[in-house]
């Protein structure tokens, strides 16, 4: 499995479990670009987010590819 370096933010949760510095949360599945993990407050049981391994603020900053592979 081949993976990428991309930016972080020391701010950013997300990032903070990318780099697995957050013990709450379960890493569930993982690829070069993108992460899911478990919800540590869920909806419902099972609630996974998934996340793109580039940080940044919102969904629509990402380029056209990132965003649609994230939706995939």
């Amino acid at each position: 499995m081949a993976y990428f370096l991309y930016t972080v933010s020391m701010d950013c949760v997300f990032c903070a479990i990318i780099e697995k510095n957050d013990p709450h949360h379960e890493i569930v599945w993982q690829d070069g670009a993108h992460l899911a993990f478990l919800s540590a407050g869920p909806a419902q049981p099972g609630h996974t987010l998934v996340v793109p391994r580039a940080h940044t603020d919102y969904a629509f900053d990402l380029s056209s590819e990132s965003f649609a592979s994230l939706m995939e």
